[in-house]
């Protein structure tokens, strides 16, 4: 597995401090490579950090006024049809039964009622 991500100003880098090494630049790569790989395992035996995966309807409003308005900008159809379909998603699970909008979906669970932010965001003209 190829672990070293080469950014076009690495470059120079790689082959500057394999020189300073005295190595010839693709046996440096390939330990790099190597001490990369153990410290991806070694880092993936620790516990992960919990993951902040809720949506929310507020932070989903500005994201689709984005998208809608660079849609429009630039030309760019697939950022209108990113804005619908998120647009979609929060009206289909971020609502209750009687239409009210709620604040938060995580789980497969839209839970506290929103606030004016939500409202203010999602529907501004």
């Amino acid at each position: 597995m190829k672990v070293w991500y080469e950014h076009p100003a690495s470059q120079q880098s790689l082959e500057l401090t394999a020189g300073e090494l005295r190595m010839q630049e693709h046996v440096f790569r390939e330990k790099l490579n190597e001490a990369l790989q153990k410290l991806f395992v070694a880092r993936e035996k620790r516990m992960h950090p919990h993951k902040d995966d809720k949506i929310l309807t507020d932070w989903n409003g500005l994201m689709i006024m984005a998208l809608a308005r660079a849609a429009q900008s630039f030309d760019r159809p697939d950022y209108a049809s990113a804005a619908e379909k998120a647009t979609a998603f929060v009206l289909k699970h971020l609502r209750t039964p009687e239409g009210r909008l709620m604040h938060r979906y995580r789980d497969g669970e839209a839970l506290q009622t929103a606030y004016v932010d939500d409202y203010a965001f999602l529907f501004r003209p």
